[in-house]
C-alpha cells in the first residue's frame, strides 16, 4: 500500500491478525490487546507475513523465542519489544488522531519519507546517507508542497 497505515488493536492479534497489525507502518494497542503467533502448537509455520515482518519489527532472536515456543505478549510487553508504539485506552481515537496529524502533512514529503524508511532496511548506511536520502530531498525541495509549507514554517517560528 502506497499510503501510511496505522493499526488499531483492540484485542488478540494471533495468527493472521498479528501478521495483519505487523504490516501496518504504526501499530497502537488497547491495553486488552495480546499478540502472538501461535502456529507451531498446532505443528504450522507463520503465514501471514509474520515471519518476514517480525523479525524486523523486534529482531531475530526476539522473533525467533516467540515464533518458536507460541508465547503470547500482552499489550505493555509488546510496546517494550516495539511491536507497537503505544498502549492507549482510546485505542481507536488514537489511531484516527494520529491519522489526522499524519494526514496534515504533505502526502509527497509523507510518501518520500515512506518509502526511504522501508528501502533504508535494505540499503547499507552509505548509500542511503550518501545517495538516497541527498536524491530525495532534491525531489521535495523541487516539489510543489514545498515552497507554501516552508513559507508558513517560517512565519510560524517567526511569530507572524
Amino acid at each position: 500500500m502506497g499510503k501510511p497505515s496505522i493499526a488499531a488493536v483492540n484485542g488478540p492479534a494471533i495468527g493472521a491478525g498479528f501478521g495483519l497489525a505487523l504490516a501496518c507502518d504504526i501499530r497502537l494497542a488497547s491495553p486488552a490487546a495480546r499478540f502472538g503467533a501461535t502456529f507451531i502448537a498446532m505443528g504450522l509455520v507463520p503465514d501471514y507475513g509474520v515471519s518476514y515482518f517480525l523479525p524486523r519489527v523486534v529482531g531475530t532472536s526476539t522473533a525467533l523465542e516467540l515464533l518458536l515456543t507460541g508465547r503470547m505478549v500482552d499489550a505493555e510487553e509488546a510496546r517494550a519489544l516495539g511491536i507497537v508504539s503505544r498502549v492507549e485506552e482510546d485505542v481507536v481515537g488514537a489511531a484516527v488522531e494520529l491519522a489526522i496529524t499524519i494526514a496534515a502533512h504533505p502526502p509527497h514529503a509523507t510518501g518520500i519519507t515512506r518509502a526511504n524508511v522501508y528501502r533504508s532496511m535494505e540499503l547499507d548506511l552509505e548509500t542511503e546517507v550518501l545517495e538516497q536520502e541527498p536524491r530525495s530531498q532534491a525531489v521535495a525541495l523541487f516539489g510543489s508542497e514545498f515552497p507554501e509549507r516552508f513559507a508558513a514554517w517560517t512565519r510560524k517560528i517567526q511569530g507572524r
